[in-house]
């Protein structure tokens, strides 16, 4: 979605940022591996309590509509 992509003028100086590593759950075999993924997710939540998921199968014009409507309801006046 384009919310996440930072025009040049804002992204991070790679000399400064060497790689932040941080976890990734690949939900590409979660057909046939659910105990692996599932096993995989319990325990990165526990340790990091957060994760980016890949292969999930939605579509940008789907993820897209969601952050629009995240956006119209934090911008309503209270």
């Amino acid at each position: 979605p384009s919310i996440f992509i930072q025009p040049p003028t804002c992204t991070p100086n790679p000399t400064t940022t060497r790689n932040p590593i941080f976890p990734l759950i690949d939900l590409e075999s979660i057909d046939t591996k659910r105990k692996n993924v599932i096993e995989q997710v319990r325990l990165t939540s526990e340790t990091w309590g957060f994760f980016q998921v890949i292969n999930h199968g939605i579509c940008d014009g789907i993820l897209q509509e969601m952050l629009d409507g995240v956006r119209g309801f934090f911008c309503q006046c209270l």
